[in-house]
């Protein structure tokens, strides 16, 4: 899915951000799950409950946005707005917070190619997230 000189340059760029980054990522406990089915709303659109939380896991609080940006932010419109401004209200903004978001989503992107092989999954997921992945890298 990915030759040498592709795999180098993203592992490159991966590297680069990590430096750049440090100390600003800090664990905290993670869904890493945050599929729009997992999400329980009233009929007002109001948030009741997050379910499933069987790949909770330490990570970086940016290891929440990948999905969020992807797959439920598009869904609603208006949403990227509403929820910006709920998430940063009474916040500073995070250090490095566009670099910690790229970064995990470069390693999203990057995991998900094997597993989409090793699963069975829909071979578009592994064409999305190529796709993503040489964006994020600056690769054409």
């Amino acid at each position: 899915m990915l030759d040498e000189e592709e795999l180098d340059h993203v592992c490159g760029v991966v590297d680069r951000l990590r430096a750049e980054i440090g100390d600003d990522a800090r664990p905290t406990l993670c869904h890493r799950g945050l599929h729009p089915e997992n999400l329980l709303v009233d009929p007002t659109g109001r948030l009741v409950a997050i379910l499933d939380f069987d790949t909770a896991e330490a990570w970086d609080l940016a290891g929440e946005f990948d999905k969020l940006d992807r797959l439920l932010i598009p869904a609603f419109t208006g949403a990227r707005q509403w929820f910006d401004a709920a998430y940063r209200e009474g916040r500073p903004h995070p250090p490095r917070w566009d670099e910690r978001v790229r970064l995990v989503s470069l390693i999203e992107a990057l995991n998900t190619l094997p597993n989409t092989l090793a699963s069975g999954w829909d071979p578009g997921y592994a064409q999305d997230a190529r796709r993503r992945m040489k964006t994020l890298a600056g690769l054409p």
